[in-house]
């Protein structure tokens, strides 16, 4: 989704913003909570998927001023679309496949 002239230069990459919908009870109960969250994704591009806390700390130590441990998550990446333009576009397919996706949306 293009991203508006106050989103915080933080989440925005090539003029974009990136929308997750988590399948995890405690992200999903912060957000009912507070409304919308601006993070980043847990795991650094081209490395491994940390899937405890004890790994998020190794990874990020200090730079990270709160974490909030859920337990263990299982480690299937989450499918990226672009919908920025005027149709759908796969990035990387993940947990749902390109073909579920078809099936969902009609095209």
């Amino acid at each position: 989704m293009t991203a508006s002239p106050a989103a915080p230069d933080g989440v925005v990459r090539e003029g974009r913003i990136g929308l997750r919908a988590p399948n995890h009870p405690v992200p999903l109960a912060l957000v009912a909570a507070s409304g919308p969250l601006a993070a980043t994704s847990a795991n650094l591009s081209g490395a491994v998927t940390p899937t405890d806390i004890a790994a998020l700390e190794d990874l990020f130590g200090t730079a990270v001023a709160c974490y909030v441990d859920g337990g263990p998550i299982e480690t299937t990446a989450s499918t990226v679309v672009d919908a920025s333009g005027d149709g759908i576009v796969v990035v990387r397919e993940g947990v749902i496949s390109a073909e579920a996706l078809e099936r969902a949306i009609g095209s």
